[in-house]
Order: structure tokens, then C-alpha cells, then sequence
């Protein structure tokens, strides 16, 4: 910065007076040049016209975005056909449909005691090479825990593909649950005691 006003000085500063004579005698007063250093903030306007990067702008005012709105709570009972691809046909549309190859052993099931007795379902989504590609559960609310562990344990089933004039083809299933005592079972149960 000093080395720019020093050269600056060298072009202000006027040259030695010619010795060439001047028509008009008039006593030369030679100018006194000060220099002095100078704040930035004061040469702030000059170095803007300088070339150099953008001035910084002062950011803009935040924009107020819209809170998400919560997702539609998800309705009890069975839900559509729909929460599967439609490239997942229903057995009745193909015309041999998946069958089982890795039965469940027993004592895989687990023991929910902390579950109500009831029903639920659990719709797969089953791939053309067998695998189960998604479990979709069908469930009352107080039951969709228990419809949590069941779909985790079936999803890891392999079918015999379904298939659609001979071609292997992706299929759902939907399959039925019933958690707690049977409903037979209580009933005897209670008319003994009213005997």
C-alpha cells in the first residue's frame, strides 16, 4: 500500500522547472506533497473500483419454509391391493401360484404374551425368483407389533415362483394369522363357568 502512494507521489510532484525561459516571469512556488497513511475503511470506495473478486452482499433474508405436514396416520384394517406394485399379480391371475419351499419349523414362532388374541394378515410381495422382495401387514393397531415380528420371520422365505404361461412371474400372497388362544377355545371355557 505505501509503495502505491510512493509511486502515486512521483507522477503528482511536478517536474523541475524548465530552463527555458517563460514569457511571464511569475515566482514558482513548488507545492509541498505530504504523504500519509490512510485507514482502510476510508479507501473502502476506491478499492471497489479496483478489479478484483465481488463486493460481499449482505445476505439475503432467510425464506420462511413450510412446516412438513405430518403423514396421514396409516388406517386400521386391511388396506387396498394397491400398497403393492401392480407388477405383483394375485394368484388367481397366474396360472400356477407360488408355493412354499422352506417351511417354518415349530419353534421358530415366536411367544408374544404381551399381544391381545386376534387376527391379523400379511401380504407378500414374492419376486420371480421366490424371494420375498416385501411384507406388507394388515393389522388392528394393538396388533401391529406382533404383524412386525411375524413379517420379519416370513420375509425370509423362499416360494416357488408363480407363473404366467410358463414364465416365472413376481406374485402376492396374502397370509393369515391368528395370535393368543383360538376363539374356540375360550368359549367352552366360559360357558362352563356360567353352568
Amino acid at each position: 500500500m505505501l509503495s502505491l502512494l510512493a509511486h502515486a507521489a512521483f507522477f503528482v510532484v511536478p517536474a523541475r522547472p524548465r530552463d527555458e525561459p517563460q514569457a511571464h516571469a511569475v515566482p514558482v512556488r513548488q507545492a509541498v506533497l505530504g504523504v500519509r497513511l490512510v485507514a482502510p475503511q476510508a479507501i473502502a470506495p476506491r478499492r471497489a473500483a479496483l478489479p478484483g473478486p465481488e463486493p460481499v452482499r449482505p445476505p439475503a433474508p432467510a425464506r420462511t419454509v413450510a412446516a412438513p405436514t405430518p403423514p396421514a396416520p396409516v388406517p386400521a384394517g386391511p388396506l387396498l391391493d394397491e400398497a403393492l406394485p401392480a407388477i405383483y399379480r394375485p394368484a388367481s391371475q397366474l396360472s400356477r401360484g407360488p408355493a412354499l419351499l422352506t417351511p417354518p419349523a415349530e419353534d421358530t414362532w415366536p411367544s408374544l404374551p404381551d399381544t391381545p388374541p386376534g387376527r391379523f394378515q400379511l401380504e407378500l410381495a414374492i419376486g420371480a425368483d421366490g424371494s420375498v422382495d416385501r411384507v406388507v401387514p394388515l393389522c388392528d393397531e394393538p396388533l401391529c407389533p406382533a404383524a412386525g415380528v411375524y413379517a420379519e420371520l416370513v420375509s425370509q422365505w423362499r416360494f416357488q415362483p408363480g407363473d404366467l404361461a410358463g414364465q416365472a412371474s413376481p406374485s402376492r400372497l396374502r397370509l393369515e394369522f391368528e395370535v393368543g388362544p383360538p376363539a374356540e377355545a375360550v368359549a367352552p371355557d366360559d360357558q362352563a363357568l356360567r353352568q
